[in-house]
């Protein structure tokens, strides 16, 4: 069994503690109100902790160490609070099937990454010389869901200001690999679910059958399942992992669905493109991977049209 620690909304193996949170803008003609939403499921109490969109990118030529900071003082009126961590590389699917891209890239400063978070306590902006990364993260039970069109021109308006912010200090533009899209969801027992038994009535891709019915039900699952988007565009990962998640010791099941997306080009309207394409996988994965029963638990709404 693992455990999770709620205020970072992550999982780690029981008795040790909690490692360093993972896992979250309006140029012209692309911001929130070009975002057409394609009659995407939406739900009224959804399980969502979590939310990440972000760029990954090639290391920064020229970029220093004090350009963090430098970086914090444009942004500090909104971000007010900022905190300084171990460089990560990229995590999960991208680390399994490819380590060269997983691996951190030393350019004779000492890789780091900052926090810079916002006023509101949820959310969070993290640059490394590899990726800027937005987090939105529930802090109580009580504070409600924010939507990708509620974060998506924020993140586009940082994202703008650390533009600028890298021409005027002489650092090159980013080139951008791959787009991330990634929901980290709780589904906590006894909200569809009691025991492992049942988990066929949360996931639609688990059946739990067994060929002759030899083996009893299982005291603990896991799922780590990849689908390719659009062919080479890119890949879904979904990750379900039990845990107790703390301080209410509530036996969860963490769902982390990832979308990442090659865009087309760095251009600003590519980038959100593919991070637009990336939240209708996310969106629609977590509608096909689990079932009409637990659709009911989250109060799905009635289909919308498309636009």
């Amino acid at each position: 069994m693992e455990t999770v620690n709620q205020s970072e909304n992550e999982i780690t193996p029981e008795g040790r503690a909690p490692a360093d949170q993972q896992s979250t803008q309006l140029v012209r003609g692309t911001g929130v109100s070009a975002l057409k939403v394609m009659g995407l499921p939406d739900f009224e109490e959804p399980p969502a902790v979590e939310t990440l969109v972000g760029f990954h990118f090639y290391p920064l030529q020229n970029w220093k160490t004090p350009n963090f900071g430098l970086f914090w003082q444009e942004i500090k009126t909104e971000y007010p609070d900022a905190q300084v961590h171990p460089a990560l590389a990229e995590q999960g699917l991208r680390l399994e099937l490819n380590s060269a891209l997983g691996s951190i890239k030393l350019t004779g400063d000492v890789p780091v990454r900052w926090w810079y978070e916002h006023k509101s306590g949820k959310r969070l902006i993290q640059v490394q010389t590899e990726s800027f990364i937005q987090n939105w993260r529930k802090r109580s039970k009580n504070d409600p869901y924010l939507h990708y069109k509620d974060l998506r021109p924020a993140f586009w308006r940082t994202w703008g200001q650390f533009l600028r912010f890298l021409k005027r200090q002489g650092v090159e533009s980013p080139r951008v690999r791959q787009c991330e899209v990634t929901y980290v969801n709780h589904i906590d027992r006894g909200e569809g679910w009691r025991s492992f038994a049942d988990l066929p009535d949360v996931f639609s891709a688990w059946k739990g059958r067994t060929y002759c019915g030899f083996l009893p039900t299982p005291d603990l699952v896991s799922m780590n399942v990849s689908y390719p988007i659009g062919g080479q565009t890119g890949r879904l990962q979904i990750v379900m992992q039990p845990g107790i998640r703390q301080p209410d010791a509530r036996q969860t099941l963490q769902l982390t669905i990832t979308a990442m997306c090659k865009p087309v080009s760095s251009e600003p309207s590519d980038l959100f493109k593919s991070l637009d394409l990336g939240r209708k996988w996310v969106v629609r994965g977590f509608e096909d991977f689990t079932t009409e029963k637990m659709h009911a638990v989250w109060r799905k709404k009635p289909r919308r049209r498309p636009e």
